[in-house]
């Protein structure tokens, strides 16, 4: 079995959303490419990033982040919230599929 950690992006910060509501989440100190790192450097073998604002809003809301994080960080990066067709998709691999 493998684990991917999540990072949750609402409002360009990393959240916690406490069981899974999106009216109180949690902002963690930390920048999501910052959190992003330090699971990869915790060994991390994939990282799942979640758009909370493309979730509840459709579309995507925090592209240039999540765009950031798979350039920098050098794990795969899983990515759900606001993806609604093949094109909203954030990597060009998965758009050309």
């Amino acid at each position: 079995m493998k684990i991917y950690p999540t990072i949750e992006i609402m409002g360009g910060k990393a959240v916690n959303r406490v069981d899974g509501r999106h009216e109180t989440p949690e902002a963690f100190e930390m920048a999501p490419l910052e959190a992003a790192r330090a699971f990869a450097a915790a060994g991390a073998e994939c990282l799942h990033i979640v758009d909370v604002d493309g979730t509840l809003q459709g579309g995507r809301h925090n592209s240039d982040m999540i765009y950031e994080i798979i350039d920098n960080v050098a794990v795969p990066v899983q990515v759900a919230g606001g993806i609604r067709t093949t094109s909203a998709a954030p990597c060009s691999a998965v758009r050309s599929t």
